[in-house]
């Protein structure tokens, strides 16, 4: 890798070329640490322009914002277009999850912080369902579902597990705080005041004040 990058002034050039027109594949490890934020006025003449041009065009028409657009452009789907050697068109899931990877490995390797990454590959996956070439939208984001979690579990020992989580998740799950009734009327104040909080009102008290007159 270090000497990969070691390229100056002079080579760099001619090793964007090459990439930019499908003549260099050199690893997701190479790409992520090259900043290629600049290679928008050499893309257009590129065999990756017209590609390019497409998904910043539906982005666009997204409402993703310029600033967006261009971050997530030169971060995600130029890389993949290099590192796949295909077109836009043949793109799928399993290469979006292969440059996360390595977006992980390389914070493991580097320490270096890789959200900005994830949330780009994100748009560009949303970008990418809305063209049809993928059929599936990205996690909204929280915890990876325990299905999810449990994939090369074999599925009676699956079944089972998740199971046993579901009816812990139900056993355990808060109780739903009280409506309190509101009264209006007191000392002819307007404005609505919660009744003092009683925790042993019966039910029949509550549903009987909250009930319409």
């Amino acid at each position: 890798m270090a000497i990969r990058l070691s390229a100056n002034t002079s080579t760099r050039p001619v090793i964007t070329f090459l990439m930019l027109h499908r003549a260099l594949q050199p690893g997701y490890d190479y790409l992520l640490e090259r900043k290629l934020s600049s290679i928008w006025r050499e893309i257009t003449e590129s065999p990756l322009g017209t590609d390019l041009e497409r998904f910043m065009a539906t982005a666009a028409e997204l409402g993703f914002t310029e600033r967006v657009r261009l971050a997530t452009g030169s971060q995600v789907p130029v890389r993949l277009l290099i590192q796949t050697g295909r077109p836009l068109e043949q793109l799928t899931v399993t290469d979006l999850a292969e440059f996360t990877a390595a977006c992980r490995d390389r914070q493991t390797r580097t320490g270096k912080g890789h959200k900005h990454y994830l949330a780009a590959a994100s748009n560009a996956q949303r970008v990418l369902f809305h063209l049809g070439i993928v059929e599936q939208l990205p996690r909204s984001g929280g915890p990876v579902p325990l299905p999810e979690r449990l994939a090369d579990v074999t599925p009676p020992v699956r079944a089972t597990m998740i199971a046993i989580w579901n009816a812990n998740a139900q056993r355990v799950s808060p109780r739903p705080s009280p409506r309190w009734p509101r009264d209006s009327s007191i000392s002819g104040c307007s404005s609505p005041r919660l009744l003092p909080r009683s925790p042993r009102l019966p039910n029949s008290i509550v549903n009987a004040t909250s009930s319409p007159t």
